[in-house]
């Protein structure tokens, strides 16, 4: 486990082990890992988490009140797991939305691209007759 996941006084960091879930910095497998061990588990608040949201609800805004939620009051492996289905969640949309404007920036450019190759073809026709 890293080092900053204890504090000075030897007791668990949750904002530590939360950031890192939300940032997605650690896996589900790593997780649990981290869930094993006997000083998470001392730091465990409550077993399970019942409020969890369909997909539909996730978004930035969700992920961040999971994520200050989780360490203030719901600290437990059901929890994390949760996080951390958000948090990746959350990341691929950012990145699919990444890509669709990439792409459409690269239609854009392929096609003033063919509007330039077809106006010198048109412009060189014309002044050949």
């Amino acid at each position: 486990m890293k080092k900053y996941y204890f504090l000075d006084d030897g007791s668990i960091s949750r904002a530590g082990i939360t950031m890192d879930i939300e940032t997605c910095e650690i896996n589900a497998d790593e997780i649990k890992k981290i869930a094993a061990n006997p000083e998470v588990k001392k730091a465990f608040i409550g077993e399970v988490f019942r409020n969890k949201k369909p997909k539909s609800e996730w978004d930035e805004k969700h992920l961040k009140s999971v994520s200050y939620y989780c360490m203030a009051e719901s600290f437990n492996l059901d929890y994390m797991l949760y996080l951390n289905e958000v948090a990746e969640y959350v990341a691929q949309m950012k990145l699919n939305k990444k890509s669709r404007k990439l792409f459409k920036y690269i239609i854009i450019a392929a096609v003033a691209v063919i509007i330039i190759i077809a106006a010198v073809i048109i412009f060189k026709n014309a002044a050949v007759n």
